[in-house]
């Protein structure tokens, strides 16, 4: 039994590689909260906004940038976000 339940996890773990990989092919963009990021070059100003800005009414993202701060075993990238004046005067991140 446990060599059919193997098979079963190998098989969604090639499919999720099939999915990830067409996904970065494609740089398939997130737009909203929930929309799956493979990878930073999937972040938009909408999405930003959908996950940001959410609890502050009238707030939007006007502008972002993204700047590696490591690379090794893990890579991680700093966000820099501009707000509209309803974001700023916030205190937004």
């Amino acid at each position: 039994m446990s060599s059919s339940i193997k098979e079963t996890d190998q098989q969604l773990y090639e499919r999720m590689t099939i999915q990830l990989n067409l996904e970065q092919k494609q740089d398939a963009k997130a737009w909203k909260a929930g929309d799956p990021l493979s990878s930073v070059s999937a972040i938009t100003s909408e999405w930003l906004t959908d996950v940001v800005c959410s609890a502050t009414p009238g707030a939007f993202v006007t502008d972002f940038r993204v700047s590696p701060v490591s690379t090794g075993t893990q890579t991680r990238d700093r966000i820099h976000i501009s707000y509209n004046e309803k974001g700023t005067v916030a205190g937004l991140p």
